[in-house]
Parts: C-alpha cells; structure tokens; sequence
C-alpha cells in the first residue's frame, strides 16, 4: 500500500476510535448503533438470542431433571411402602393360619372346650389343671399375634378381620372377667370366672392393647380403627 493511504488510514482510525470511546462513555449508544453495519447488528442481536435460548434450555432441562429425581423418589418411597405392606400381610396371613390350624393350637382349643361346657361356661375351667395350662398356652399365642401388631410386624387389618371375635371374647372372659348375654351385639353366650383366670391390668398387655383400640367402649364392633397405628417399638 502506498505511503499516503497508509498514514491517512492510520489517521482516520486514531481519529474515528476516540470518538467512538467518547460516544459509548456518554451513553448514546444511538451513534454507535448506527456506525454498526445491518450485518453487524444481525448478527450481535443472534448470539445474545441464542445465548438466552441456550440459557433457557439449561433451566428447563434441569428443571426437568429435578422433577424426574422428585417423581423418582417419590415413586421409591410407594414401591417401599408397598412392600413393606405385602411382607406385613404375609405375616399376618401365616401367623393367623398357625392359629388356626395348627395341630397344637387345635389341640389347646378342645382341650378349653372339653372342660367349658364347649365354650359356656369358663367358671369349669378352675376344676381341671390341664385345661388352665391350656388356656394360659392359648391365651400366650393370641398375645404372640397382637404384639406383630401392636410393633407393625403384622398387617392390622388382615388380623382384625380374622381374629376380632377371637380377640373380643377370649379377652373379656379370661382377662377382664365378663360374663355375655346372647342378645349383645356378639350374639354368643358365656359365663366368665370370677375373678378372671388370668385377669389384671399387667396380663397380657398386648392384647388388652388390641382390645381398647379395636372395642373402645367394651362392646363387640365389627369396625376397625380409622385412625392409624401408632407403632411400639
């Protein structure tokens, strides 16, 4: 490039960029603006968009992110409650067939009915040492039962629906010591010891636990507890 041009550009450029300085310290960004060509300004206003738009995405990407974690865990927290509550069930289920059907227990309840007048009459029971000895062996596994309760090993509502009865007279003959009418709500007589075989408040406390919750007023109902289970243990 010739001499001439050169020192006239180098001018024109020291004489321009000062100018340009001292425009954007003032703030009229319009001066400069318009020194900018279309392309220019196409092509600035394009990278901040896309900067925005890139900006955007991450948000929303991790915003989506923290949403799938939370519907994640949330999902983890139902499969562990479900089964949590299908093992309880299954425990419950095995626990009630061993009560009623096993030989032993089978046995235990012949023996009470043999020296009950067949479940009539409990106040027989004192005559005969081997049907006492029965009654405190079958008493025991009822309580063996109500303590998978009461400490949430059993499901509460598979052993009300099966041994709510079961429950309701065993405990108010032999621990509370009452005698029942045919026409309560039971529907099914019997005369009780007094005092009770096995009564006092410190006899099978997990029984007499299950007894206040599921027949808070001492008559038979079959509702159960609307309220949840408070946990022992």
């Amino acid at each position: 490039m010739p001499l001439g041009i050169q020192l006239i550009s180098k001018f024109q450029f020291q004489w321009e960029s000062p100018k340009i300085e001292n425009c954007a310290q003032s703030g009229n960004s319009s001066l400069q603006a318009a020194r900018m060509s279309p392309a220019i300004r196409d092509s600035l206003a394009h990278r901040v968009l896309m900067r925005l738009v890139r900006v955007d995405m991450v948000a929303l990407f991790t915003a989506i992110g923290a949403i799938g974690t939370c519907a994640a865990a949330v999902l983890v927290a139902y499969q562990i409650r479900d089964a949590n509550r299908n093992e309880m069930v299954s425990r419950a289920n095995a626990a009630i067939w061993q009560l009623s059907f096993s030989g032993e227990i089978l046995s235990l309840q012949q023996k009470i009915r043999d020296n009950s007048n067949s479940g009539t009459d409990y106040t027989l029971l004192a005559n005969s040492r081997d049907a006492t000895i029965a009654l405190a062996a079958y008493l025991n596994a009822l309580e063996t039962v109500a303590a998978g309760v009461t400490h949430c090993a059993y499901d509460e509502s598979v052993v009300h629906g099966n041994l709510a009865r079961v429950t309701y007279k065993n405990v108010t003959a032999h621990v509370l010591g009452r005698s029942r009418k045919a026409d309560d709500a039971f529907g099914f007589a019997w005369k009780a010891a007094e005092p009770p075989l096995f009564g006092g408040p410190s006899s099978f406390r997990e029984l007499q636990t299950l007894y206040r919750r599921w027949f808070p007023k001492g008559e038979y109902t079959d509702e159960r507890p609307k309220t949840p289970l408070q946990c022992e243990g």
